[in-house]
């Protein structure tokens, strides 16, 4: 999708002088056609819209995504880059993808913008603050010289920072040099948050105090990150008995419950932040498809913090029911860069525990990878893991399936499994009685344990 905005903007003079014609097939069967994913229906509209009504913008509107501000941030790219086609403007955005599947190259971005500064077009706090997240830093790379290129000072500034040549954030004070940058009125709380995003990407675990005084001070994942303590605790539910004609509680299940942040306002470039807020906790009250989950993913591939929190929040609940949300994550999961982090690893204790085996296995999988790359914090999941099951989040037969997939593939996975076991079980505890199927985790550590040689567990 992206790439073809690319194309668009910048291989018109390009295009056929009958590619409407051409196009015309797949345009009938886009107006008659249904796609779940919310970014995908927004650019089938905003495509139609480009064919059929082009001196307008088309703005995305509806009232099944409320819960997810994320597809705002399509709508906001996707009207830069109609506005651009209205005015001839063949400039490509800053975060259009150079290498697959969703990175942004440093030497690409620092030419975009140079071209942006040559032809005179608006640097978009949104469009920066997605190039930059993208950006990876790759190691023994050295472009300070072509940082030179870029006439903006405060461009310069933010790229260094971005890229570690320097430890500075100049957040910088006025409007004057605001007006200039974006060609516009500026909005100093969108150059802060496209700030506060270049150090939450450039440090995922970083405290920032250079925000605590500022006006993103408030909002997560700006000064530090949020990652707030959890209760699993029985939730129920009351329904009327016409036989006794009295209202009785029904246990639903052991929710997992997770504080967040209320509701504000979010400045688009603070990525990190736009759906960390407390919601409605029934997933039927809003929607989103898996392939949007993808797509937030890309838009913030090296930190995966802040989605995970806001899936368990939000579908991580219960272990009772079935979602296509999880998997998304876990998908992109399996080839993800970045540092882990405690919301990711309770988002995968959880998902092997979810009802889908399918899911499971493929949390697994997740953990078989993670496990060779040395990404697992095998103490951590255990951990999470004894909770869960100490308080019956679910079932542990869900649990032994972890074993089937990681177990014996080589030594180093065997003693990573070891270890997770050995802090699930020094972490457990229950209230009445022993969870059901407790002691195949017995058999299943011991048995480990005489296969590597340990000693056996301290009480």
């Amino acid at each position: 999708m992206e790439l073809l905005i690319h194309a668009w903007l910048t291989k018109r003079d390009e295009f056929p002088a009958d590619y409407v014609r051409q196009l015309d097939p797949y345009l009938k069967q886009l107006k008659s056609g249904y796609n779940e994913a919310s970014y995908a229906s927004l650019f089938g509209n905003v495509l139609l819209n480009i064919i059929y009504q082009p001196k307008t913008i088309y703005r995305y509107k509806s009232r099944y995504n409320s819960e997810f501000r994320s597809i705002s941030i399509l709508d906001h790219l996707l009207a830069i880059f109609q506005g651009r086609l209205q005015q001839n403007v063949a400039v490509s955005l800053l975060s259009t993808p150079s290498h697959a599947p969703y990175w942004v190259s440093a030497e690409v971005l620092i030419d975009r913008i140079i071209a942006h500064e040559q032809q005179e077009v608006a640097i978009d706090p949104v469009d920066i603050a997605i190039a930059i997240s993208r950006m990876p830093r790759i190691d023994g790379e050295d472009i300070k010289a072509q940082l030179q290129h870029i006439q903006t000072a405060e461009l310069r500034e933010l790229l260094a920072f971005a890229l570690r040549y320097t430890d500075n954030i100049k957040v910088g004070e006025g409007k004057n040099w605001l007006q200039r940058l974006f060609k516009k009125e500026g909005d100093e709380k969108e150059w802060l948050a496209v700030w506060a995003t270049a150090a939450r990407t450039r440090q995922p675990d970083g405290k920032f105090p250079v925000f605590e005084t500022g006006a993103l001070a408030s909002f997560p994942f700006v000064v530090e990150s949020y990652r707030p303590s959890y209760q699993i605790k029985p939730n129920y539910n009351t329904s009327y008995d016409y036989k006794t004609k009295q209202n009785e509680q029904y246990l639903i299940g052991q929710e997992l419950a997770i504080p967040m942040p209320t509701y504000q306002e979010t400045p688009t470039p603070l990525l990190y932040a736009m759906d960390v807020y407390a919601t409605r906790k029934n997933e039927y009250f809003y929607y989103v498809s898996e392939a949007d989950i993808r797509y937030f993913f890309s838009l913030t591939p090296q930190v995966a913090e802040p989605l995970s929190l806001v899936l368990n929040c939000r579908f991580n609940s219960y272990a009772l029911e079935t979602s296509k949300t999880i998997p998304a994550l876990l998908t992109a999961l399996l080839d993800y860069h970045g540092a882990t982090d405690p919301s990711t690893q309770l988002f995968i204790a959880c998902s092997l525990l979810t009802k889908e085996k399918n899911t499971r296995t493929l949390a697994a999988e997740l953990v078989m990878q993670w496990v060779e790359k040395g990404k697992l914090d095998v103490q951590t999941l255990g951990d999470y893991l004894g909770d869960l099951i100490g308080k019956a989040y679910a079932p542990i037969n869900r649990f032994l399936d972890l074993f089937e997939v990681v177990r014996d593939i080589s030594p180093i996975h065997n003693d990573a499994l070891y270890q997770l076991l050995k802090s699930l079980l020094l972490r457990v505890s229950w209230e009445t009685k022993m969870p059901a199927n407790f002691k195949k985790l017995i058999e299943q550590t011991y048995d480990l344990a005489l296969r590597l040689g340990k000693k056996r567990i301290n009480n």
